[in-house]
């Protein structure tokens, strides 16, 4: 994936990242091609393949621009205000999230989530044990983004519910296991 600076490598990047989204609303993921995308966004293959390797490479981008605002936002706030405002921002995410999961690409969003968490975890506690680390990330990761394409499908619980659901299972209060 192209990380550079160029300004129109950076534009090109974002008219792809539309185009698949545009065409995600018609059909679905699995029907969606590269030629589709150019044609959509009015660049070549070429230019397709200079800032992209494949597809889902395109959709890693698409999800980590949607959520980059987390990053930047949750490494600035403690575990309360973090879970809140995770929670307010999937809400106002909830067609994108139903999107992806309506293409089966969850497991790109656990991937992009998954490096949002681990450089907050790294902020709330720099010290942990490199070990543990990667496993303890991945288990955070698969149940939060499960979490909220769960919720996000459901609409049974309101925001405040659900923070004070995430809230009670991540105090240990929820599940009663020890």
């Amino acid at each position: 994936m192209y990380t550079g600076k160029n300004p129109t490598a950076i534009r090109s990047q974002q008219w792809l990242s539309e185009a698949l989204l545009a065409l995600m609303q018609e059909r679905p993921y699995s029907k969606i091609n590269v030629k589709d995308i150019c044609a959509y966004s009015d660049l070549s293959r070429q230019t397709f393949y200079q800032l992209f390797k494949s597809k889902d490479e395109l959709v890693r981008y698409a999800i980590r621009q949607h959520f980059m605002p987390l990053n930047q936002v949750l490494t600035q706030l403690n575990v309360m205000e973090m879970s809140e405002y995770l929670i307010s921002y999937i809400s106002e995410s909830r067609e994108y999230i139903d999107l992806i999961q309506k293409n089966f690409l969850g497991f790109l969003l656990a991937s992009e989530l998954s490096e949002i968490l681990n450089i907050v975890a790294d902020r709330i506690d720099p010290d942990r044990d490199p070990k543990t680390k990667k496993i303890a990330n991945a288990f955070i990761t698969a149940a939060l983004t499960n979490f909220l394409l769960v919720w996000s499908q459901t609409n049974e619980l309101t925001e405040k519910e659900l923070f004070v659901l995430l809230c009670r299972i991540l105090k240990g209060e929820y599940y009663k296991i020890f």
